[in-house]
């Protein structure tokens, strides 16, 4: 989830509660991207399920666009293991 939504007050509490990790891109807030991959991993070694979402958008004709990104953050949490 995009970290500036997590500062919406009623969407902070909903979003913590049920553990969504808050993530930003490198460009925008290098350091939040750091620790949402250190959150990412943990929750990974302790068994959770993490979704990974990819970001973007739906192509014109209703295809998938390739996202490099969410791959990084899965084989990143693999190799912290």
């Amino acid at each position: 989830m995009d970290y500036k939504i997590f500062r919406v007050p009623v969407l902070n509490f909903v979003f913590r509660t049920s553990k969504t990790i808050p993530i930003a891109s490198a460009k925008d807030d290098p350091q939040q991207l750091e620790k949402a991959y250190d959150e990412i991993a943990k929750a990974l070694r302790n068994g959770d399920l993490v979704g990974i979402f990819p970001e973007g958008r739906i192509t014109d004709n209703g295809g998938f666009i390739h996202s490099a990104p969410a791959l990084h953050v899965s084989s990143r949490a693999r190799r912290s293991r």
